[in-house]
């Protein structure tokens, strides 16, 4: 995710959740706002989990394109 979206998303998620939390203070016997609240909660963490599994992925792959490069410059040396 590029930063931009990452802000967007951010500043999204933010606002939603301020909103849904505003609305639970206002009723908060409402089981509809609680759920709601609840998964908006879980579905951040999943994204983050999601978004910070990528990033290690992403450096993983980085550092294999490395070392490809090194063993095929050594390759061609003995070549």
């Amino acid at each position: 995710m590029q930063l931009i979206e990452q802000q967007e998303y951010n500043a999204w998620y933010k606002s939603l959740g301020n909103k849904i939390y505003d609305w639970h203070e206002l009723k908060p016997d409402n089981l509809d706002i609680k759920n709601l609240l609840k998964g908006v909660q879980v579905i951040g963490v999943y994204n983050n989990k999601l978004q910070n599994e990528n990033n290690v992925l992403k450096r993983d792959l980085d550092k294999l394109k490395q070392e490809l490069a090194i063993t095929l410059n050594n390759l061609n040396k003995l070549l």
